[in-house]
């Protein structure tokens, strides 16, 4: 019986839609198409991490799907009925189609043992993809089948075994025909409706396919409506609707020239109007856009688990570094405490610089330099041979004395022992981060072999960072003395320790001056002798000194505070990087590569709200079956 626009119960064909824009719509798919090629590019240059050979696997399994769907947009709409064994997925085909078209299970168990195709007289059945396996095809000059391909799948849940007979295994069909289908029609009764192996392969094929429910036994059944939302909402599948029907009624009606039942017209009209007729174009571009939005799901889901070691990883980098740098904060505050030579180095270089003038500053720089040259000028003066021996072995004691305190200091700063820390310390923080970072999946990007190779690491390792922690504890040493002569040594200081140098001095040629003017000239006292001169220099030399060693106190005066402000610049910032420097680049090197994906999901985003805004698409039609 053919169907036609005047049978009772079914709403007609509406009228034709009108033809899209050619251009947008060729844009649109060239943008589609450059996701999809970014999308391999993306998996050709990913790292060697678990996670990206997986999202790798997935996207093989997927993009065969996107690239056939994206080749099939201009095809008919093939819609799939799958249920469970007497759901009553044939007898639903034949009310749709108004005649006995598909054998129902009152003929044959189980239902469907090979794929039964309802079309019209000239579609192309190599949408299907079916290649070898056998499919009965039944082909109907009806309004219906103008754009659509009614297929009865295979049961799931009666998988022939091997032994028997017949050649055709269910699953092995199902799962060949499912991947070609644009819609699939789940049937369920109430014996049948939580069926395992239905869902199971729902799960595996409902990505980027409209799903549409229909209970096919009501004048039989009770209502399952709510327990099967419920169920299939666990399972994770988003259900707007479910159809309630009596597929057999149906059929009677169609046959007998009686209208159907309010709940069949709606599904036939739902069909053939509004997704056959209105939206086949649509819900193909649709149900390609959701496959990719599931995939970029999938994709999230398994990169946001793999990262979460990562983290971990990145937490104890940083925690393993705070606690060797707090180790080295305090062997330099121990160290630089005890080591008072560098400070008045430091102190006096600083303070040389800022004294231009004076007398004071010239006994300074004379003091400073007498180290040097005065030890080699009593070298040249010396007349006799055991002279010049003695002189020279002084001056170069002094010198090598001299010379050894700098190199000590020097020594003491970038000896590890000093630092606080040993080639012990570095190699338990290595290993567990080489244990977090195997634990992230990092093996083929840091090595984590253990021996001689990983103990020269650690040992090169603390030798690299005792020759910076020097580097930069001379630097905060120049800059904390700057800084502490600025402030204590200022204009007012340096007139004050130059009038008091002058005191004495003064005070010699004053009782000079007397003794010479008034003493001997009036009194007729004698002039002061030799004697006088040398030990008016001598106190002279000991007020010198002890002024200068004032000095020196007053500059270095509460310096235990500025030590451990020196200490804590110095460990500040990157100085234990290369500790876990190879670790830390390939934790970036895989979020880099996570955040190159999420920018092609964006443009992707970005693509499926134009398409939305420009299509203008109903929310059913536009909702994927799976969430």
């Amino acid at each position: 019986m053919n169907d036609s626009p005047t049978q009772p119960g079914l709403t007609a064909r509406g009228p034709a839609e009108p033809l899209e824009g050619e251009w947008d719509q060729h844009r649109q798919l060239a943008d589609f198409d450059e996701i999809l090629r970014r999308l391999r590019q993306w998996v050709d240059a990913a790292p060697r991490w678990p996670a990206f050979a997986r999202s790798a696997a997935l996207l093989e399994r997927v993009e065969p799907q996107l690239k056939q769907v994206r080749l099939r947009l201009d095809s008919v709409l093939v819609v799939g009925f799958v249920g469970g064994t007497g759901t009553g997925k044939s007898t639903l085909i034949n009310a749709l189609a108004g005649e006995q078209v598909c054998q129902a299970g009152k003929v044959q168990r189980p239902t469907t043992l090979r794929p039964e195709v309802l079309c019209n007289e000239t579609v192309d059945l190599s949408v299907l993809g079916l290649g070898d396996f056998p499919v009965e095809v039944h082909r109907r000059k009806l309004a219906l089948l103008e754009n659509m391909i009614l297929v009865d799948c295979p049961d799931p849940d009666t998988q022939p075994t091997a032994g028997e007979a017949t050649a055709n295994r269910n699953r092995d069909v199902l799962r060949a025909v499912l991947p070609h289908c644009d819609v699939i029609v789940v049937v369920g009764s109430q014996q049948k409706y939580k069926t395992e192996a239905v869902i199971s392969e729902l799960l595996r094929h409902a990505p980027g396919r409209k799903l549409v429910f229909v209970q096919s036994q009501a004048t039989r059944d009770e209502d399952i409506r709510s327990d099967w939302s419920s169920f299939l909402a666990a399972r994770g599948f988003q259900v707007r609707e479910i159809y309630l029907l009596d597929a057999q009624e149906a059929l009677e009606a169609r046959l007998n020239g009686r209208p159907v039942e309010p709940a069949f017209a709606g599904l036939a009209h739902l069909l053939q109007v509004q997704l056959a007729n209105r939206a086949r174009h649509r819900i193909k571009r649709s149900n390609a856009f959701h496959l990719c939005q599931w995939t970029f799901g999938q994709l999230h889901a398994l990169l946001d688990e793999a990262q979460q070691p990562l983290g971990r990883l990145e937490r104890e980098v940083s925690s393993q570094q705070d606690q060797l740098r707090e180790k080295i904060r305090r062997g330099l505050h121990d160290t630089l405490q005890s080591n008072r030579y560098t400070w008045r180095t430091k102190l006096l270089e600083q303070l040389l610089q800022k004294w231009s003038g004076g007398p004071f500053a010239g006994f300074l720089r004379l003091v400073n330099a007498l180290g040097s040259w005065t030890r080699w000028a009593l070298v040249a003066r010396s007349r006799s041979a055991t002279e010049l021996a003695v002189t020279s072995s002084l001056a170069a004691l002094s010198a090598v004395r001299d010379k050894w305190n700098e190199a000590r200091a020097a020594r003491v700063l970038s000896n590890s022992q000093h630092l606080g820390i040993t080639v012990a310390d570095v190699a338990q923080a290595r290993s567990v981060l080489l244990a977090y970072a195997e634990d992230a999946g990092l093996d083929e990007l840091v090595d984590i072999r253990s021996g001689s190779g990983r103990e020269r690491f650690c040992e090169q390792t603390l030798a690299d960072l005792a020759g910076q922690v020097q580097l930069r504890v001379d630097d905060a040493l120049d800059v904390a003395a700057r800084q502490r002569v600025a402030w204590r040594a200022g204009p007012a200081c340096h007139w004050l320790f130059e009038l008091l140098f002058l005191v004495v001095p003064v005070g010699v040629i004053v009782k000079l001056g007397m003794n010479f003017f008034y003493e001997n000239l009036v009194q007729a006292k004698p002039l002061l002798g030799t004697d006088y001169l040398v030990h008016s220099l001598i106190w002279i030399l000991v007020a010198a000194f002890l002024l200068r060693g004032a000095l020196l106190w007053w500059l270095a005066a509460g310096l235990r505070g500025k030590v451990m402000q020196v200490a804590d610049e110095v460990v500040r910032g990157g100085i234990l990087e290369p500790l876990a420097d190879d670790v830390t680049q390939a934790a970036t090197r895989v979020h880099g590569h996570c955040d190159a994906l999420w920018r092609v999901e964006r443009d992707f985003q970005r693509l499926a709200d134009e398409l939305r805004q420009v299509e203008e698409l109903q929310v059913s039609e536009l909702e994927p079956g799976w969430k």
